[in-house]
């Protein structure tokens, strides 16, 4: 992949609450840093940002809370509804070459 590629990996029905988690099984061989990001249409980075693909180890993105005036969640790390269809992406942020890279989603569709 390219710097700024990004290639679609799960489709994601309409009426659907998703939580993602990402695992680098296998490590890039690049000797500097490689970083992917997994997202979707409206956030390329929402699951994960800048996983670093020089080492095996999973991405799990856990609830977080970022507390401000007003507090936020981070990223999608609460999950994200879809009203509308799209796929949960992975973007290269840097050229990647070798890896492997398991996205996996727990998809609960709430339209019954």
């Amino acid at each position: 992949m390219s710097a700024d590629d990004v290639l679609p990996v799960i489709n994601v029905p309409a009426g659907a609450y998703v939580r993602c988690a990402v695992q680098v099984v296998t490590p890039t061989v690049h000797a500097d840093a490689r970083t992917i990001d997994v997202g979707d249409g409206d956030s390329v980075e929402g699951y994960a940002n800048n996983a670093d693909m020089k080492t095996a180890g999973r991405y799990h993105v856990a609830p977080t809370l970022v507390e401000a005036a007003p507090n936020t969640i981070l990223g999608y790390s609460f999950g994200k509804y879809y009203a509308t269809a799209d796929t949960i992406d992975i973007r290269a942020v840097t050229p990647i070459v070798t890896g492997i890279v398991r996205v996996s989603a727990l998809i609960h569709d709430i339209n019954c």
